[in-house]
């Protein structure tokens, strides 16, 4: 999470600068640039990478194959407390350059939690001290009537809308009365005889 404006500026700063002390000269072919030396030594850096949460870890996967680097090793646990990548002697491995956002939402999550048990231990408390008149009042004025109420607006709604719509198809049908339909025809049918007169047709 690189953040934005100067923050992101700061953080690609310091991420491009890890890279300042690569030699590229050991792998350069004869004739080859700069540019196309750092393109090699590319394909010689592995990969690793531990994230805590399952979400997170398919994006690094997916990311990892969508920019050429298919065989990045990327596992699922808290790099702090639980360090995935150790030796056959369960010691940490040695990283050339890590990259690493610390877990700064842990204790932010910890006291979440602690705050909601302590909600749910005096909610629970209430329970035993709720009169009748508290139960009708909570169960049939605020839940109960409310939800009656919120289903009938809805269903007034939904008949209001289909009256609104059958009268505007009825408006449509019948918005020419009969006599001046039947004198449409009738022009109609004066203009075919003219037509068909000449011909030597009758109607």
């Amino acid at each position: 999470k690189l953040g934005s404006g100067k923050d992101m500026q700061d953080r690609l700063s310091r991420l491009v600068a890890i890279f300042d002390g690569l030699d590229f000269r050991a792998s350069r072919a004869e004739g080859d640039d700069l540019l196309g030396d750092a393109y090699e030594v590319s394909f010689q850096i592995i990969l690793y990478g531990q994230e805590k949460d399952i979400a997170t870890r398919g994006h690094a996967i997916m990311n990892a194959f969508l920019h050429d680097h298919p065989t990045a090793e990327t596992r699922q646990g808290n790099t702090v407390t639980d360090p995935e990548f150790k030796d056959d002697g369960g010691n940490l491995n040695r990283i050339d350059y890590v990259v690493a956002n610390p877990p700064y939402f842990d204790k932010a999550k910890a006291a979440l939690k602690a705050v909601r048990n302590q909600l749910n231990e005096a909610v629970a408390r209430k329970y035993g001290e709720l009169t009748e008149p508290d139960v009708i009042s909570l169960v049939v004025h605020d839940k109960w009537l409310a939800c009656i109420e919120s289903e009938v607006e809805s269903e007034v709604e939904r008949i209001s809308q289909g009256l609104a719509g059958r009268v505007q198809t009825l408006v449509q049908r019948y918005q020419q009365p009969l006599p001046s339909i039947v004198e449409g025809v009738e022009a109609l049918a004066a203009r075919v005889d003219g037509h068909l007169r000449p011909m030597g047709f009758a109607t």
